[in-house]
């Protein structure tokens, strides 16, 4: 937010902000920090001051199963989606539970544990690991991303990732 505050402060004639109020709040580690307000992001702040957000009511990159959720809970129904289904084609290599959904969610029996301040769970990176290879393996994939908040959790999966990759690829 404070970097947003550069150009006003150098007197700019408008001032165009993209982004959403309604996604994930600031992470603000600083009790100093919070105690002024910070965990509040700009967008959010402008709204309650009264700044009328326009809605880009078109989403094109979520398959219509996933964009469900956050168009009923978040936009009132008003999302739409951009996309049919068949855009987003089942992705092999994994035993979805539902063939109409791209969700799913995979119990793990793992425990957390506190390593340099953050978290990380080895029976999740297993599990991550294993799908990761076996979506390389069935599908022709440029990128996939893996999302996690903790910093411990992200270096592990890096390194698992890694440590499989050389195997498969010492195996061809």
């Amino acid at each position: 937010e404070l970097a947003t505050l550069i150009p006003l402060i150098k007197g700019c004639q408008q001032l165009v902000l993209v982004g959403d109020h309604k996604q994930l709040p600031p992470t603000v580690i600083s009790t100093f920090a919070q105690s002024k307000g910070m965990t509040i992001s700009l967008f959010e702040r402008l709204v309650k001051q009264g700044v009328q957000p326009h809605l880009l009511d078109v989403q094109y990159r979520m398959h219509p199963s996933i964009s469900e959720f956050p168009s009923y809970k978040f936009y009132n129904s008003q999302l739409h989606n951009g996309i049919s289904p068949s855009d987003r084609p089942i992705v092999q290599g994994f035993d979805w539970p539902s063939q109409l959904t791209r969700v799913a969610f995979i119990n793990v029996k793992g425990t957390e544990q506190i390593y340099s301040s953050s978290i990380q769970n080895p029976r999740e990176v297993e599990v991550v690991v294993e799908v990761f290879i076996k979506l390389l393996a069935f599908n022709n994939i440029r990128s996939i991303g893996i999302i996690t908040p903790y910093d411990a959790q992200r270096k592990r999966l890096r390194n698992e990732i890694n440590l499989q990759a050389k195997v498969i690829i010492h195996s061809l």
